[in-house]
């Protein structure tokens, strides 16, 4: 997010998976988003909108083929530092292209809560809550589904995650079903995941990882019982377009990504930053032309206070996202990266 205004971004995500045994898999989702600017003080709060096209192909399985076309909205709070937490409702629509399943049409609705609590710089502890409707003019594929998810996550180099994840969910599919001609009653799936994975980040735009997935489910259809486990092994190539849609105020820090510039536009001989993230130890800014001082750090993820000394004397920085009191009669600026 980039403080204090407006965020676009535009995200396309494409995968192309080969596999001796399923064969090509191709998925490709393209999503647009926007945030908005802080608009309650106290609570931090932010709301945003998006809206997300996917295509999905498997030559293995042409009656899994379909577009889904989907729009949500998101409400999000940063009660404290390191707490988020976010309500998003999202509806979509699916329609199928192999002759198998012409015509069919599913429309979900999903409603999603999510906590993420950052303990201390590296680690990272979230929670989660979702529900699924599906209604689809296929009675087989209408569905209810609940799932819970906890996960940590620890980066203990800026270049390497690790990861861990339990999700639990149940699944109604209430409509009874048609098979080989003999009727089923409505079904209930109970399914167990596990998921560890490992990713390093040596460039900006690379990533290598290795997931280990384990899925088990039970179920009251025989159909229902099954177990998966799976290692994947890749890379990913990837670039976030952001366009911000106001101009940043002149001495306003602008954050991408962890890396932060302060700025200071003003007549000085020396301007210097000096915050939490390094314990209060002033760092120097370089000039950049008459009366342009700027400093860039990489910060890990949280909300970070701070403040300038120009020509030795201590300055509210002009132009933060926000101020907290300083506890001696002045203001600290406060900037947050995610």
């Amino acid at each position: 997010m980039l403080s204090g205004g407006h965020l676009a971004r535009l995200t396309v995500d494409y995968l192309e998976r080969i596999t001796p045994r399923n064969g090509d898999l191709r998925d490709l989702v393209v999503r647009a988003d926007w945030l908005s600017p802080q608009l309650e003080q106290r609570a931090r709060l932010h709301v945003g909108v998006a809206g997300s096209y996917e295509l999905y192909d498997a030559d293995r399985y042409p009656d899994n083929r379909f577009h889904l076309a989907g729009a949500e909205a998101a409400i999000a709070s940063i009660p404290v530092s390191r707490l988020r937490i976010e309500a998003r409702y999202r509806f979509g629509a699916r329609h199928y292209t192999d002759p198998a399943r012409l015509g069919q049409l599913d429309l979900e609705h999903r409603v999603t809560l999510a906590l993420v609590a950052r303990l201390g710089d590296a680690w990272t502890l979230g929670g989660g809550y979702a529900f699924l409707d599906l209604e689809s003019t296929n009675e087989r594929a209408v569905l209810r589904r609940h799932r819970g998810e906890l996960s940590l996550a620890v980066r203990p180099i800026a270049v390497l995650a690790l990861a861990a994840s339990y999700a639990f969910a149940g699944q109604h599919l209430p409509t009874a079903a048609q098979a080989n001609g003999v009727a089923l009653r409505p079904r209930d799936d109970l399914q167990h995941e596990l998921r560890a994975a490992i990713s390093v980040q040596p460039l900006p735009w690379l990533e290598f990882f290795v997931r280990d997935e384990y899925l088990l489910s039970t179920s009251t259809a025989p159909t229902g019982d099954w177990s998966r486990n799976q290692v994947l092994a890749g890379l990913t190539l990837f670039t976030l377009v952001e366009k911000r849609l106001e101009r940043l105020p002149p001495s306003a820090p602008r954050v991408r990504a962890r890396e932060v510039t302060f700025r200071y536009r003003g007549r000085a001989r020396t301007v210097e930053v000096m915050g939490d993230f390094s314990s209060w130890e002033p760092r120097p800014f370089v000039a950049r032309g008459p009366d342009q001082f700027e400093a860039t750090y990489t910060l890990p993820p949280g909300r970070w206070t701070y403040s300038y000394r120009v020509d030795g004397e201590i300055v509210a920085p002009p132009d933060a996202p926000a101020y907290v009191e300083d506890g001696f009669g002045g203001r600290n600026g406060v900037v947050e990266v995610r």
